[in-house]
């Protein structure tokens, strides 16, 4: 749910006019409310999904999740932060 009022938030801001697209997740089914917002993430690179074609829409999000993504989207360099993490919860990479 977390990861879906983060989409909704990211996408109110966005044009509508890419969302046209199919997703590729076979877990977001088309009549689905979040189906463009999740194709829109996919298609653009900010999000990838759980494992191979799922996107888990109803997983909760981790803070590790929110961060990737808040980095996606801001052209975040991620190799410049190798073992950089100061949180003890986190792993190192």
């Amino acid at each position: 749910m977390a990861i879906l009022l983060a989409l909704v938030t990211v996408l109110s801001v966005l044009p509508m006019s890419a969302l046209a697209a199919n997703s590729s997740f076979t877990d977001v089914p088309e009549n689905a409310w979040f189906y463009k917002p999740v194709t829109y993430m996919a298609e653009n690179g900010y999000m990838s999904g759980t494992s191979g074609s799922k996107f888990s829409p109803h997983q909760t999000t981790t803070r590790a999740m929110f961060v990737t993504v808040l980095g996606r989207i801001a052209g975040v360099d991620q190799s410049q932060y190798k073992n950089t993490c100061t949180f003890r919860d986190v792993k190192k990479d």
